[in-house]
């Protein structure tokens, strides 16, 4: 992301004045909820991160919508979303014939999708900020009061994936995932010019300083360099072995820094079109690229977590800041070249160029939600996440006193009472965690790969499963283990107690699902319809039905005495994977989740569906129904967790 010299004074005074009501006496997780929701937990995966030009204000895209904090406070100032009217999308998509019909699902999730933010930059007299969003628009934000400008469709077959101001904030760069480049007037929304080289994807996009010149980085890993005037292609630049993701320009208008998936970076004269230096010190590939204002350093984010800062005149390292394993995806410097700003999907940080240390890490925009299970007693929800901490959240709702975030990274669940939480590992290994003391002991199992945990009904028996198709049942009291089921060399990847746990049902990597008498190890059922991967299963409250889902985009209602489908659920408009099933405490309503973002809730006697959801811009990967059933949780890939009043 290029940064623009700080001269805009009176621009961001009332910049700063028009945030303020929204910045005091308020929640940020109330913020621009999803119709039907209590309150949202986590901020969403980071994009793309953007200074204003004054460097007052940090812009975050995110899966929930853009971020806007204030350098200074570090508080959360505006959160950037809209509602778009179906008239506004009929009549932006009206030539993709892919979105004729409009049906009411299509339209809730597009206008769910439609608040992910994936790019942004801001205008040079940081007026405007321009965004590159999910259902396939750009859209130009007045900064001082949040509204939208303009939305602009360029190419409806083809999704926009960044975009670039020129620095006299007139001319807008939007790049196409089809290989089209989309010249537009930032002032109007009128677009100008079409720049057709590449022949695939587009990823880096760049003006020079004085906006004469447009360079463009492919796939095919050259790097095109367009007359901005003409629309003309003025050099092909080759020398990468393999994707250029990022380029940028320097302080001079000669100057491009070009980032490559082959872990290098090169310095270009683009007046010769000659090669400077080529930059090789980086561990993995490089994601994002950034001069400082002066044009003496360039930042460099990796896959591998690594933020470097480089010298351009003499091409050395000059110094390398600590970080996580997450992807930097984004850099940016401030206007002063004081602070370095990354984003990655876990959080945006704001860094000291001086010293490599943290300035800032703004909490709460995590990596995706993987497992949620309500408690019974305590009314509190575990997600499972990459880490080892856990996080109290509190939630101002009757329903829910508090959440208990358990970043342990796997599959989870909660025993009964609400005292002990189960976590699977990667490893084949298995902890058990005491909520209360936070006193973890580890039971070594003989499994490999990742474990599958759950919890009888009483809390005294844990099972596990993993990669070797046996079934581990432990006593909780003491981690001892006092049975294996022994299954087929398939795995045994999902499992599922019944309500009176005296029946495990266990999902197989060959789509067949094994049901077990738990007191005797037997096989009692084996339920094969399925035909591609099965993703969940749930029992019913009274056990006697199973349902169970995958990526067929079939549930299946299943008698658990004679093993036969009772009801065949399908969604009219989808053909998308499901990932999660849940019946609600009284069985009479299935929730349902999974890869096309809406969640649905059927009537279980009649295979209808009761009610949509949406809300989420990312695949919704599990659901769960609170013990009243009045609330339902919802975790997603966006990196939030969501709770619906379904009242």
């Amino acid at each position: 992301m290029k940064t623009k010299p700080l001269f805009f004074i009176l621009t961001a005074l009332f910049v700063t004045t028009a945030y303020l009501p929204l910045a005091i006496g308020k929640d940020y997780w109330q913020w621009h909820l999803p119709e039907g929701t209590v309150t949202r937990l986590g901020k969403g995966d980071v994009n793309d991160v953007a200074f204003s030009p004054d460097s007052t204000r940090l812009a975050v895209a995110s899966s929930v919508g853009i971020w806007i904090y204030d350098v200074q406070t570090y508080e959360e100032i505006a959160l950037f979303t809209s509602d778009t009217p179906l008239a506004t999308y009929k009549s932006l998509f009206r030539e993709d014939p892919g979105l004729e019909l409009f049906t009411p699902e299509q339209f809730r999730l597009l206008e769910a999708i439609g608040q992910a933010a994936r790019r942004v930059d801001f205008s040079l007299d940081g007026q405007t900020l321009a965004s590159v969003n999910r259902d396939r628009t750009i859209r130009l934000w007045d900064t001082a009061t949040g509204e939208i400008r303009k939305i602009l469709v360029g190419r409806t077959h083809s999704f926009p994936s960044n975009l670039a101001f020129s620095s006299d904030g007139t001319a807008l760069a939007s790049r196409h995932r089809d290989g089209a480049i989309l010249l537009w007037d930032a002032r109007t929304g009128e677009l100008q010019k079409t720049l057709l080289g590449h022949t695939d994807l587009v990823n880096g996009l760049a003006f020079n300083i004085d906006g004469t010149l447009l360079a463009s980085g492919g796939e095919n890993s050259t790097v095109l360099l367009w007359d901005v005037t003409t629309g003309e292609l003025r050099k092909t630049l080759k020398g990468h072995t393999d994707l250029v993701v990022s380029v940028s320009f320097g302080g001079d208008r000669n100057t491009l820094a070009t980032g490559s998936k082959d872990k290098t970076i090169r310095l270009w004269d683009t007046a010769t079109g000659e090669l400077r230096k080529t930059l090789s010190e980086h561990a993995g590939e490089v994601e994002s690229i950034a001069f400082s204002s002066d044009g003496k350093m360039l930042a460099s984010g990796c896959t591998r977590g690594a933020l470097l800062l480089w010298d351009v005149t003499t091409g050395n390292l000059r110094s390398a800041f600590t970080r996580s394993l997450a992807t930097v995806k984004s850099v940016a410097f401030s206007s002063d070249d004081r602070l370095l700003a990354s984003g990655s999907y876990n959080s945006p940080q704001l860094w000291d160029v001086t010293t490599g240390a943290i300035q800032k890490s703004f909490t709460g925009d995590r990596e995706e939600a993987w497992r949620i299970a309500f408690s019974q007693e305590r009314k509190t929800l575990e997600n499972g996440k990459e880490t080892s901490m856990t996080w109290p959240w509190n939630v101002a709702t009757d329903e829910i006193r508090e959440i208990l975030l358990a970043y342990a990274g796997y599959p989870a669940a909660y025993s009964s009472e609400s005292r002990t939480l189960a976590i699977g590992a990667w490893d084949g290994d298995l902890q058990l965690m005491d909520v209360d003391t936070n006193t973890r002991i580890r039971l070594r199992t003989r499994n490999t790969g990742r474990v599958s945990v759950a919890f009888s009904s009483d809390g005294t028996t844990l099972a596990s499963a993993a990669e070797n198709g046996d079934i581990l049942l432990w006593d909780v009291a003491t981690g001892e283990r006092h049975k294996t089921l022994i299954g087929s060399p398939e795995t045994a990847n999902i499992i599922a107690f019944n309500s009176d746990s005296s029946m495990i049902a266990a999902v197989r990597r060959d789509n067949i699902i094994h049901l077990w008498h738990v007191p005797t190890g037997e096989i009692l059922k084996t339920l094969d319809g399925h035909t591609r991967n099965v993703a969940c299963v749930a029992f019913s409250p009274d056990g006697q039905t199973l349902a169970s889902a995958g990526y067929d985009a079939m549930i299946r209602l299943w008698d658990v005495d004679t093993g036969n489908i009772r009801k065949t659920l399908k969604a009219p408009d989808s053909t998308s994977a499901v990932y999660s099933v849940a019946f609600s405490p009284d069985g009479q309503t299935l929730a349902s989740a999974g890869y096309d973002v809406i969640i649905r809730l059927w009537d279980v006697d009649t295979g209808n569906i009761q009610k949509t959801l949406a809300g989420h811009t990312e695949e919704v990967s599990g659901v769960a129904f609170s013990s009243d059933g009045h609330t339902l949780v919802s975790r997603s890939w966006d990196g939030t967790v969501l709770v619906w009043d379904l009242r």
